[in-house]
């Protein structure tokens, strides 16, 4: 088969014309990744990683448990939030009780956040 201007240029037009998706579809929900520690409150050696998941943005408000741990240090190994994730050291059903702690990983702290010195037990996007 030979190609013709024509058929070129219909081909070329074709594949022009098709859209990109958007990033969000082509990478997911947005979402940071986490290695968990229990090493004084320092992440790495001489202790090995414990346990890892991946928190996931939800809608504002939304708090989350985690099921694992608490761990006493976190090192956020990757980030793609676009909302502020709040951390808290109590579950969601007490995190506004007086005496809990929290942090705040917000998007300008992307791609590799780094290590949290505070044991982990919920979790909300605000």
């Amino acid at each position: 088969m030979q190609l013709t201007l024509t058929t070129l240029s219909a081909l070329l037009t074709a594949a022009l014309t098709v859209g990109a998706s958007p990033l969000e579809v082509r990478q997911g929900v947005p979402r940071v990744r986490a290695t968990f520690y229990n090493n004084g409150g320092y992440c790495g050696p001489p202790e090995q990683w414990k346990e890892d998941t991946v928190f996931v943005q939800d809608l504002p408000g939304v708090c989350h448990d985690l099921t694992v741990g608490p761990f006493q240090a976190t090192y956020f190994n990757e980030s793609s939030i676009t909302d502020t994730i709040r951390f808290y050291n109590a579950p969601c059903a007490t995190r506004f009780n007086s005496g809990v702690n929290y942090f705040d990983l917000e998007p300008k702290n992307n791609p590799t956040p780094g290590c949290k010195a505070q044991a982990i037990r919920s979790w909300e996007t605000v």
